[in-house]
């Protein structure tokens, strides 16, 4: 157990928000016998911020276990991990 307060590990994540768009338009314009037809129409699709964030979050958090691994700030019982813990009985 680290008691020091001394920073061991730091992590930046950043996540761009997904965005698409498409546009068209209709325009009708009549002067002096001249006739301008547009037409306009639009659609967007966002990721959810939700969605972008959680992402971020287990980047971030699974950066924080490879770091602490590299540097051997903590190590895992694989056995455990697979089997559950030492108390229960897998049979």
């Amino acid at each position: 157990m680290v008691q020091t307060g001394e920073v061991l590990l730091n992590v930046t994540s950043t996540k761009t928000i997904l965005s698409t768009g498409r546009g068209t338009d209709l325009f009708r314009f009549y002067e002096q016998g001249t006739v301008l037809g547009e037409y306009e129409s639009g659609s967007t699709e966002n990721e959810p911020i939700g969605h972008a964030v959680r992402a971020a979050i287990e980047a971030a958090v699974y950066g924080l276990v490879v770091q602490g691994l590299e540097k051997q700030v903590w190590d895992f019982n694989y056995a455990t991990l697979i089997r559950g813990t030492d108390d229960e009985d897998i049979s």
